[in-house]
Parts: structure tokens; C-alpha cells; sequence
């Protein structure tokens, strides 16, 4: 049961170092077309860090979803991207120019990245992008923006 609208909004941890050897591995095991799933989540995490892009708490994001959520609505990730593979909703709103610049960054460096955005169908919802490995369930939360017409700003 959804509790008050007042719920303060998750503010990104703190940025861990890059890690460039995982992503050199990464970038080797492509190169081979060698499947390794032990790290794709560790080197979208190491990506992630490189490019100094925030990650949130995903268990912290997804109890404030829950504190904000509408009665009768449930929580969604709707796709920016990946639509060639068919699964997911579209996200269909707009989306700040920043948050833009965030997956479009990643997305320069791995194409099998899904970009997500939490939605209730509610236009007032404040929502969050996560990105993904096409193959992996593991979800980054690496933005927020405020609704409607995207008040506030940036994080970084």
C-alpha cells in the first residue's frame, strides 16, 4: 500500500575507481566473440564508472518507487532502446537532454546495452533510467529527472 508523496528521491552513491583492466577484458573477450557471463555485470558496472556516470542503489530506488507508487499501478522499466529484440514496454515520454547523453554514451561503447526508464503510466512520477546487458537481468540505476517538464537539475 503505497505510504506518503513526500518520499525523498535516492541521490547516487558514491562513484567507486574504474577498474580499465575488466574493461580491456571485456573489450578482448568481443574481440574473440568469447561469451563470458561471469562478467558482463561486473564490466557494465567498470563502464559505467569510467565514464563518472552516478549509480543509485537499486534496492533504495525500488522502495521509493514503492513509497510513490499510484494505488493500482505497478512499478514498469519501459524500453528506450532494443526494440529489435521485442520484449518490454516503450517508454514514450520525453527524456531530458542529459539523461540522453548518459545512455547515448554507453550505448557509443556497447551496442548491447538496454536503456529502461521506470513508469507507473503516470505523468507526475519522477522517473529513473537504468541500463542493462541485453543478456542480463542485473539493472544500473544511472539517472532521475523530475516530472512534468523536467524541474531541478542535473546530478552531475
Amino acid at each position: 500500500m503505497p505510504m506518503s508523496k513526500t518520499a525523498v528521491r535516492p541521490r547516487p552513491g558514491a562513484r567507486a575507481p574504474e577498474t580499465p583492466a575488466l574493461i580491456e577484458y571485456q573489450r578482448l573477450c568481443d574481440d574473440l566473440d568469447y561469451h563470458c557471463s561471469a562478467i558482463w555485470d561486473p564490466a557494465l558496472e567498470a563502464l559505467i564508472r569510467a565514464h563518472g556516470l552516478p549509480v543509485y542503489d537499486y534496492d533504495e530506488v525500488m522502495a521509493f518507487l514503492e513509497l510513490i507508487r499510484p494505488p493500482g499501478k505497478g512499478i514498469a522499466w519501459k524500453r528506450l532502446n532494443g526494440w529489435e529484440h521485442g520484449d518490454g514496454q516503450r517508454y514514450h515520454l520525453p527524456v531530458p537532454l542529459h539523461i540522453l547523453r548518459r545512455a547515448a554514451t554507453l550505448f557509443r561503447a556497447d551496442r548491447r546495452l538496454v536503456f529502461e526508464v521506470s513508469d507507473f503510466d503516470d505523468p507526475t512520477a519522477d522517473p529513473f533510467l537504468s541500463v542493462r546487458r541485453r543478456e542480463s537481468k542485473q539493472r544500473f540505476v544511472i539517472g532521475a529527472w523530475d516530472e512534468p517538464g523536467f524541474e531541478g537539475t542535473p546530478e552531475i
